[in-house]
C-alpha cells in the first residue's frame, strides 16, 4: 500500500508538472515581455487537476485527499466538500490535514471558532510527530487556548518542535532561554528560516544592545525591513497573524514609516 501511495503521488506530481508546462506559453523571440496564458487555460488546468485529484482521493490516497480539500477551500466555491476531503485525509492519517483543521478551529475560518477543538486536532498531529502541530499544541498549553495552562508541558512540546527545526518553536524557546548564547543561537536559526517574529526580536536586540550584542542601528533597521517584507507577503495572502504583526510594525515604525492609518487597516483586517 505504501508503494502504491508513493507511486500515486509521483504520478500526480509528474502529471501536474507536465500539465502546467503544456499550458505555459513559450517566450516570443521578438519580445522579452511575459506572455499571458491563453483564455481558459487556467480554468483548464484547475479542472484537470481536480479530476486527477478526485481519482486518487477516491482510491484512498491521503495526499490527494488533502490536496483536493485545499483546492476546494482555496477556490471558495465548495467549502463543504473541501472540509469533507480534509477530514477524510485526517482520518487516513494525514498529519498536514490534522494540523490544518486545527488552524481552522483556532481562527474560525471555514468552521465555527472553537479553541478546545483546535487544541484537540493539534494534539493528535503533535503526538504523531508533526512539527508545526507540536508548536501549536505547545502554544495552546502555554496560553490556555482550549486547555488548562501548563507551561512545563508547553515547553516540552516546543522542544520537540524545535528539534525538527521548526522556526516558530525556536523563537518561542529563545524568548525564555536564560543563556545569551542560547538565545542568539535559537533566534539566528529561526531568522535564517525567515521567521518574521524572530527577525524582529533580533533587530530589537541589536538596536538596544541586549544579550551581549553591541548596539548596531544599521543592522537593526536591515532586520526590521526584512521582517516587514516577509510579513507583507504573508499578510497580502490572508495570513491573520502576519496582518496583525504588520499592523504593529506600522504602529511602531519598525521596518516601515510610522503610519497610523496603515496600522489600523491591518489590525482591523486581522
Amino acid at each position: 500500500m505504501m508503494l502504491h501511495a508513493k507511486a500515486n503521488k509521483l504520478a500526480f506530481m509528474l502529471f501536474s508538472s507536465m500539465l502546467i508546462c503544456s499550458c505555459t506559453p513559450q517566450p516570443q523571440p521578438d519580445s522579452d515581455a511575459p506572455q499571458p496564458l491563453p483564455t481558459g487555460a487556467i480554468a483548464k488546468v484547475i479542472s484537470l487537476q481536480e479530476t486527477s485529484l478526485k481519482n486518487l482521493a477516491s482510491s484512498g490516497d491521503q495526499y490527494a485527499q488533502f490536496e483536493l480539500g485545499c483546492l476546494y477551500l482555496g477556490s471558495g466555491q465548495n467549502e463543504r466538500d473541501g472540509l469533507a476531503w480534509l477530514r477524510r485525509a485526517a482520518d487516513s492519517g494525514c498529519l498536514q490535514a490534522l494540523c490544518r483543521i486545527g488552524d481552522f478551529y483556532r481562527t474560525g475560518k471555514h468552521v465555527s471558532f472553537d479553541l478546545s477543538q483546535a487544541a484537540s486536532w493539534y494534539q493528535k498531529a503533535a503526538e504523531s510527530g508533526h512539527a508545526e502541530a507540536q508548536y501549536r499544541y505547545g502554544e495552546c498549553l502555554e496560553e490556555g487556548y482550549g486547555v488548562k495552562i501548563d507551561e512545563k508541558v508547553a515547553k516540552e512540546w516546543y522542544l520537540k518542535s524545535a528539534e525538527q527545526q521548526y522556526p516558530r518553536a525556536q523563537y518561542a524557546l529563545a524568548t525564555t532561554a536564560a543563556d545569551d548564547s542560547e538565545v542568539l543561537r535559537l533566534l539566528n536559526a529561526a531568522s535564517e528560516k525567515d521567521d518574521p517574529q524572530a527577525i524582529l526580536l533580533l533587530g530589537d536586540y541589536y538596536k538596544h544592545g541586549r544579550h551581549s550584542l553591541s548596539i548596531d542601528n544599521e543592522r537593526a533597521e536591515t532586520l526590521y525591513t526584512k521582517a516587514t517584507d516577509i510579513l507583507r507577503r504573508s499578510a497580502d495572502g490572508g495570513d491573520a497573524e502576519a496582518q496583525r504583526e504588520l499592523g504593529l510594525c506600522y504602529a511602531s515604525g519598525k521596518g516601515v514609516a510610522k503610519d497610523e492609518s496603515q496600522a489600523e487597516k491591518w489590525l482591523r483586517i486581522s
